[in-house]
């Protein structure tokens, strides 16, 4: 046989193999292949938030649920310990939904880790040759190593727009990212941006960016409901919603083409692998938006008393009109894990069961000592199941109406001279 077709052969069975679904060993989860698709800055996440640490914390977020994007959030990884009933994610995973970076297609080519293909090798993915699945520079992806892992670069180089603040983030802590990878993140960032409407309570005017912006933090256990609870407040006119840049880490990898690929391979760390990219992308994001004067919403756990001290003293130092809210977020135990257990169905991505527990416990700790560093607080309880759709959302601080609550978040417009204002002025000053 001609050693031409001996090639074309050897290929399709390896394409063939590539193919069928593998069950991994001990794990139980189905993987398959990834079908290409357009990347779509303007999809929404299906997932809750997540939180995230550093050597001294950050932020975090939620959907239904939530994530953390702060200290001690970083451990999606195992559990040996039997979770409620409540707590049964899934059977089978999802399909992952098809993907590409710019346009360039990526083709997800598993090679079986057991007694497949590559034998005892570490299963690795197949990467487009203009940048890999999204902005990488790896000639492959492994799915056993984190996006930021995947995608550094130790140039020590920022590109793009957001470069200088990229340049005042922690760099040891975040390390670097590959020019392609730097663009493909601009574009979730500029997306996060767009759009925000604020109306003059005092003339109906409309600007996006008020006199006295307010940055709101949605703190909460994963699987409170943040989300939810921020939606039926906005739904019931009583906090606007359109007037924010809402800051999500679950959105912001949602748009990462690799947590697909982790979702399906390996569900229980799929937010731990794309924790320090999120994470990142959504210190750009909230610095991009309060450098330019907008309201901002962070979702996140405030799980880290001690980074969020900090960060909220450096916040009123650099940013003098700035005001500071706390919306705590609560839930009874058993609906924290029905609805991380329903997230978990959905999406594919497993919260550990030790994860959530340790979360009850630590996140009203923090919250207490924070309240009093904040202009406003209150707790809002989410106790109606949020999946099902429920609406009764209960205030819980004294003192507080949903009347005062709604009237806090009332704003006023810049005075922009109108130009006929202006027109005037200026034939006063030509008399002068």
């Amino acid at each position: 046989m001609p050693l031409l077709s001996i090639v074309f052969c050897l290929g399709g069975l390896v394409a063939a193999a590539a193919l069928l679904l593998h069950r991994e060993e001990g794990g139980g989860t189905t993987t398959t292949m990834m079908e290409p698709s357009e990347f779509d800055a303007t999809t929404t996440s299906p997932h809750c938030r997540r939180s995230r640490q550093r050597r001294r914390g950050t932020n975090d977020d939620d959907d239904d649920d939530d994530d953390d994007y702060e200290k001690g959030e970083d451990n999606e990884s195992t559990s040996a310990q039997s979770p409620p009933e409540a707590y049964r994610p899934f059977s089978r995973l999802p399909s992952a939904s098809a993907m590409s970076y710019g346009g360039r297609h990526s083709i997800f080519a598993f090679a079986i880790e057991n007694e497949g293909i590559m034998g005892s090798r570490s299963r690795r993915t197949t990467m487009d040759e203009e940048g890999g699945i999204g902005g990488g520079e790896a000639s492959f992806f492994d799915v056993n190593l984190s996006t930021q892992e995947n995608y550094k670069s130790d140039d020590g180089e920022f590109y793009g727009e957001f470069r200088m603040i990229r340049a005042d983030l922690d760099g040891e802590y975040h390390g670097n990212y590959s020019r392609a990878r730097q663009e493909f993140q601009d574009k979730i960032v500029r997306k996060m941006l767009d759009g925000t409407t604020i109306t003059d309570e005092t003339n109906g005017s409309v600007c996006t960016t008020p006199t006295e912006p307010w940055i709101v933090f949605t703190a909460g256990v994963m699987g409170a409901g943040k989300s939810h609870t921020m939606k039926q407040l906005s739904a019931r006119s009583l906090f606007p919603l359109e007037a924010y840049v809402v800051v999500d880490p679950d959105e912001i990898r949602s748009h990462f083409p690799e947590y697909h690929l982790y979702a399906q391979s390996n569900p229980r760390r799929a937010g731990e692998l794309t924790h320090r990219e999120a994470g990142y992308v959504t210190e750009i994001v909230t610095a991009a938006a309060l450098r330019n004067g907008h309201n901002v919403l962070v979702d996140g756990s405030l799980r880290d008393y001690e980074w969020y001290r900090e960060y909220f003293a450096r916040l009123r130092a650099e940013y003098g009109a700035l005001r500071i809210a706390i919306l705590h977020i609560i839930a009874p135990r058993e609906a924290v894990f029905e609805r991380a257990a329903h997230r978990a169905r959905r999406t594919g991505r497993v919260v550990p069961l030790e994860t959530l527990e340790s979360s009850l416990e630590q996140v009203p700790i923090s919250v207490k000592k924070l309240a009093p560093l904040a202009d406003f607080f209150c707790e809002l309880d989410n106790s109606v199941d949020g999946c099902s759709g429920g609406v009764d959302i209960r205030m819980m601080t004294e003192g507080i109406t949903w009347d005062s609550f709604r009237d806090n978040w009332a704003q006023t417009c810049p005075w922009v001279p109108s130009s006929s204002s202006s027109s005037s002025e200026a034939k006063m000053m030509g008399k002068m």
